[in-house]
C-alpha cells in the first residue's frame, strides 16, 4: 500500500511541478524613430508626437488585454511612475507552454517597436530530441535537439523583435536554486 501511495505522490508531484513559470518587465512605448535625425529645435514638437503615440499604444494595449483575458497571466501596467512611463510588469504560471503571454509579447513587439524588456521563463517541458520525431514540438526551425527543462530562458524585447537567449544568472535550477528532488 505504501508503494502505491508513493507512486501516486510522485505522479501528483510531477503534475504539480510540471509547469511554465515566467516573470517579466517591459517599457511599453511607440517608435522613437522621429528622434533619429531631429534637430534640437524640433525636440518639443517630436516629444508631443511621441507622447500622443504612446498614449494611443497604451489604450490599444488595454483593449488587447481585455479581449485576451487569462487567469494565468497577471499584469500590472503603470502609464507613469515619477519620470518613467509605460511600465509593464507581468508573470505567468501555467502547466503547459501554451499561454496568451506569448501572444502578448508578440503584440508588444509588433505594435510598440520602441518597447524593450525581459521575460524570464522556466518550462520544465521545453525539450526536444531531433532524432526522434524531428518535425514534432520543436520550437526551432529546422528542428534541433535541445533541453531547457532545468534552466530559465530569457526573451528580450527590443526594436520590434523578440530574441531568445541563455540565462546567465539562475541555471541550472537544480542544484543552484533547488536541491535535487528525491524522485529524480
Amino acid at each position: 500500500m505504501s508503494a502505491r501511495i508513493s507512486l501516486l505522490n510522485a505522479s501528483f508531484l510531477w503534475w504539480y511541478y510540471s509547469m511554465l513559470s515566467g516573470y517579466g518587465w517591459c517599457i511599453l512605448r511607440s517608435t522613437r524613430e522621429p528622434f533619429r535625425d531631429a534637430d534640437f529645435a524640433d525636440d518639443d514638437a517630436i516629444n508631443d508626437i511621441v507622447d500622443a503615440a504612446d498614449r494611443e499604444l497604451w489604450v490599444s494595449f488595454h483593449a488587447w488585454l481585455e479581449s485576451n483575458p487569462s487567469p494565468w497571466v497577471k499584469c500590472h501596467f503603470h502609464e507613469q511612475l515619477n519620470n518613467q512611463t509605460g511600465i509593464l510588469m507581468f508573470c505567468v504560471s501555467r502547466n503547459h507552454r501554451s499561454s496568451p503571454v506569448w501572444d502578448m509579447l508578440q503584440w508588444i513587439a509588433s505594435n510598440g517597436s520602441g518597447s524593450y524588456g525581459l521575460f524570464f521563463v522556466n518550462d520544465d517541458e521545453d525539450a526536444h530530441d531531433a532524432t526522434v520525431g524531428p518535425q514534432r514540438y520543436s520550437r526551432f526551425s529546422p528542428p534541433v535537439t535541445y533541453d531547457f527543462t532545468n534552466v530559465f530562458r530569457v526573451h528580450r524585447i527590443a526594436n520590434g523583435e523578440i530574441t531568445e537567449l541563455d540565462d546567465p544568472f539562475f541555471g541550472p535550477i537544480t542544484p543552484n536554486l533547488d536541491p535535487p528532488h528525491p524522485y529524480d
